[in-house]
């Protein structure tokens, strides 16, 4: 994968940005149009004049010959199984496995191609000047049945829900995976013009702009706002979701950062044209415009301790809920970030808390030094309910905590394991096999195949060293050209299992 590792620029002058430039002078003056990331790590960039996959270090031009009439790579989107599509304004083609793959012209979608994405089973769907489109089973598109008006403009899926949202003039549409659709127009605010739709925010908020007007969409209410004085005299290009609240927006004027509040705050030291963005697997923030940036690590490094609202210096586990916000564990309490700092979670005890998991349903689970005590949060009200370990010594510490994929909690302890049993999810001691006696575990997880590992005290089978300390079920890149390697075709990742134990880190 590409390894980008934030880095601390000592040098940087305070409040602005590390900026990294990439690739610029092979780039030469093409305007980049979109960055994307394959499964495999590569960064695909598509500019004014052809498309290229750049590994962190060597940038490769992609021949796109025989297969597109037009050089111009507006839209890149990628495939579960390593592929990519490229859209231009005359056609979407297909890479794959090195080559581009065949499609006859009459399977291509009428008219001049807008946008395209992927659902979240690897199913394309596009827009043209002609409607929305549909990837199909046995090859080629065809129209999305209830489509209710011609010209489809902007398009973007829900990865958790597989929702589709197209903008049209004046208009946007939601189908929902049912096949059911819902409108909004210009009765609820939206202006009477062509709109470009750029992804959800942490609140629910769909982005959309046309020219200089920049509007949000509630998705829990559906109230359209118009932001205005946002930008000032810049045009926007593109727009950045920030995961845990606010965007980035990309102008002819450089990089901008607006969290809700007056006007958008130019970034110091950041690129000055920016027309595509990505954020990438390792959390760093790529731009394009003249030339890819990566804006290294998010910023400078911020060390954030007790003078900032933390119970505690020293930290545990750190945590997002579902609406993106922050939770940290200390050696006093369990703190959440606020939009002033960070403030501690009224009605836990001030204990040492080294395990905080979210579920499904609203909750964080807890456990620390509490002994033989989970403590289950609910995100909604602030209520909090014990649970007893059952079936132990009455003296446990939970060390971890995670759920399979049937909904079972498991939780590893200085006592053994816990399961959760019925509806009222009553935590019972679940014994070892073998001859394994309530052994002091440290780790756990579920793996792809649902298997449970723990990790603790008994020295685990195959490892060489002592008591294993830390689980971690991963992918292995296989010899051969890495995105970051030798120049060798990255192979499909083999999954292993890392253990790190007092001997060292070895793999299972």
């Amino acid at each position: 994968m590409l390894l980008l590792a934030a880095t601390v620029f000592a040098q940087t002058p305070p409040g602005r940005w590390p900026l990294v430039e990439h690739a610029a002078e092979t780039l030469g003056s093409h305007q980049v149009r979109a960055l994307a990331q394959d499964t495999h790590g590569f960064l695909w960039i598509g500019t004014t004049d052809g498309l290229f996959r750049y590994d962190g270090s060597r940038l490769e031009p992609i021949d796109m010959g025989g297969a597109f009439v037009s050089r111009r790579a507006e839209r890149l989107a990628v495939t579960p199984d390593g592929g990519l599509w490229c859209v231009t304004p005359l056609e979407a083609r297909r890479w794959l496995d090195g080559r581009w793959l065949p499609f006859p012209t009459h399977h291509q979608p009428p008219g001049i191609f807008r946008t395209l994405a992927t659902d979240p089973t690897g199913r394309a769907w596009i827009t043209t000047d002609a409607g929305l489109f549909q990837e199909q089973p046995g090859g080629g598109f065809q129209p999305v049945p209830g489509w209710p008006g011609k010209e489809a403009q902007a398009l973007w899926i829900d990865e958790r829900s597989g929702d589709v949202y197209v903008t049209a003039p004046g208009m946007l549409y939601r189908r929902r995976a049912d096949g059911s659709w819902k409108t909004w127009g210009q009765e609820v605010g939206l202006p009477a013009e062509r709109l470009l739709l750029l992804g959800r925010d942490a609140d629910e908020r769909l982005w959309v702009f046309g020219g200089y007007r920049l509007l949000t969409v509630s998705l829990r209410s559906g109230e359209v706002q118009e932001l205005h004085d946002v930008v000032g005299n810049h045009r926007l290009d593109n727009i950045q979701p920030v995961p845990w609240g606010g965007v980035w927006i990309g102008t002819n004027k450089g990089l901008l950062e607006y969290d809700g509040r007056g006007p958008a705050r130019a970034v110091p030291g950041g690129p000055p044209w920016v027309t595509a963005f990505l954020l990438d697997r390792e959390g760093s923030l790529w731009t394009g415009g003249l030339g890819i940036q990566r804006l290294a690590g998010l910023g400078q490094w911020r060390t954030y301790t007790s003078r900032e609202g933390l119970p505690n210096d020293v930290i545990f586990p750190i945590r997002r809920d579902p609406q993106g916000r922050l939770w940290v564990g200390t050696l006093d309490g369990v703190a959440r970030a606020t939009a002033q700092g960070w403030e501690l979670v009224p009605g836990l005890p001030r204990m040492v808390f080294t395990a905080i998991v979210p579920d499904e349903q609203g909750h964080l689970w807890l456990g620390g030094t509490q002994l033989a005590t989970l403590f289950r949060y609910t995100l909604a009200t602030g209520e909090l309910t014990r649970f007893a370990l059952e079936g132990g010594k009455g003296n446990e510490r939970v060390r971890h905590i995670a759920f399979d994929r049937a909904g079972t909690l498991w939780a590893v302890t200085s006592g053994g394991l816990f399961r959760s049993e019925g509806p009222e999810r009553r935590l019972v001691h679940f014994p070892l096999p073998g001859r394994i006696v309530n052994p002091i575990l440290v780790d756990l997880l579920v793996d792809s195949r649902e298997r449970l590992w723990v990790a603790g005290g008994e020295r685990a089978r195959r490892s060489r060293g002592g008591p294993v300390e830390a689980l971690l079920h991963g992918r292995r890149t296989p010899p051969g050209r890495g995105p970051l390697g030798d120049r060798a075709p990255a192979r499909a990742a083999v999954r292993r299992l890392w253990c790190g134990a007092r001997g060292g880190l070895l793999p299972v």
